[in-house]
């Protein structure tokens, strides 16, 4: 039998191609799938054949999956915590009709009243709750939020479970914003407002003075300032935030850094404290 799959073909193409069902071992289960989860960060980097991905290591074609819920349809002779026809998490799992993964992969869901969809998203939020449990937060601490993908906004609503106070949310997305404000933030920040900017411009060489985009769109000048105000300092970190080398970054900073007032380290700390 023929199936379906998203593979990532060569740097920033997914495309549905035909597979062929898989065989089930002895301590597998094959799923039919009915959602899969994206993982915004990892997978995107992965697409892009970014470094220190599995793409990278293993090159184009390859195919992806995070996390997902299927039902049983095949167990191999040693599988004892699930059964065909049992409805499942799938840690790993592949973007495909029909799943191959190992028992210790599979978490069965026994409560049918948990919806499909919400389900799929369970090992991601699962990691934001292990973040905001490695805190050790005391009620009425203070806690921030930088960035508001999947991750960020479960960690917004954990962290306001665990009662922090405030619960501060930082993204450049303004809809992503108004979302962690819904689910429990206090303040949401944009790190690259207009005040932002002429902050930045006051600390800069007249003629080289930044010019703020139009909405919704940041030049790799202000993304890279703006990760510095936030606290982000390293290289290498803003490299995978913003999914670029980190000679790339290196090249922009020392730019910038060039046609400020302060080209020598004081740079960084002074963006830092705008």
């Amino acid at each position: 039998m023929v199936t379906k799959r998203i593979y990532f073909t060569k740097p920033n193409v997914a495309e549905l191609l035909d597979f062929d069902y898989p065989t089930c071992g002895d301590n597998q289960v094959i799923a039919k799938v009915e959602y899969t989860a994206v993982s915004g960060g990892t997978e995107r980097a992965c697409i892009m054949g970014a470094p220190n991905t599995y793409t990278a290591l293993v090159g184009f074609p390859t195919y992806q999956g995070y996390c997902g819920v299927g039902r049983i349809v095949e167990v191999g002779k040693d599988v004892k915590s699930v059964k065909v026809g049992d409805r499942a998490l799938l840690y790993h799992g592949g973007h495909s009709t029909y799943n191959l993964v190992g028992e210790s992969k599979v978490y069965k869901i026994d409560d049918e009243e948990i919806d499909s969809l919400d389900a799929s998203l369970v090992i991601i939020a699962a990691m934001g709750l292990g973040g905001v449990r490695k805190l050790e937060l005391e009620l009425g601490e203070s806690a921030m939020v930088i960035g508001l993908g999947l991750l960020g906004m479960f960690s917004v609503q954990f962290l306001r479970a665990s009662g922090a106070n405030p619960v501060i949310a930082v993204d450049f997305n303004e809809e992503r914003r108004n979302l962690a404000l819904q689910l429990g933030a206090d303040y949401a920040f944009d790190p690259a407002d207009e005040d932002f900017v002429e902050k930045v411009n006051e600390h800069m060489q007249k003629e080289h003075q930044l010019i703020m985009p139009a909405k919704g769109e940041l030049s790799t000048e202000l993304r890279i300032l703006a990760l510095i105000r936030m606290g982000i300092s390293k290289r290498t970190k803003i490299a995978k935030v913003l999914n670029m080398s980190s000679a790339t970054v290196y090249s922009y900073h020392c730019n910038l850094q060039k046609h400020s007032l302060h080209p020598d380290s004081s740079f960084d700390k002074i963006i830092a404290n705008l």
